[in-house]
């Protein structure tokens, strides 16, 4: 089975006062919300940027951005965890994450 990559056409909206360009890009069925982000002058995954502003740098590897509700399109601060990407596949693999708040 081939999986081809998808982008669907982009869109301006309104964040803030700021017109912000935004697309979504991935696999067939993975979709994930990008950005364009003038200063880098490329597309950038939108989780990825929240996750940032949440942990500051993020790990350079070895590390993803989970969505806790599963959906790709949530991006709220709150819905974001950082974890490993041994946990992250243990996550996905079994369907089961227990978030406690402390």
């Amino acid at each position: 089975m081939v999986r081809k990559i998808i982008t669907t056409s982009v869109k301006v909206v309104n964040h803030w006062g700021n017109s912000v360009k935004i697309r979504m890009k991935g696999y067939e069925g993975n979709l994930y919300q990008q950005h364009y982000d003038e200063k880098e002058k490329k597309w950038i995954y939108t989780h990825r940027k929240v996750a940032k502003k949440k942990y500051g740098d993020l790990p350079k590897k070895d590390f993803h951005v989970h969505h806790i509700d599963g959906n790709r399109k949530n991006n709220k601060p709150d819905n974001l965890i950082l974890l490993h990407k041994k946990d992250h596949r243990r996550v996905h693999l079994e369907k089961t994450l227990k978030i406690i708040k402390v």
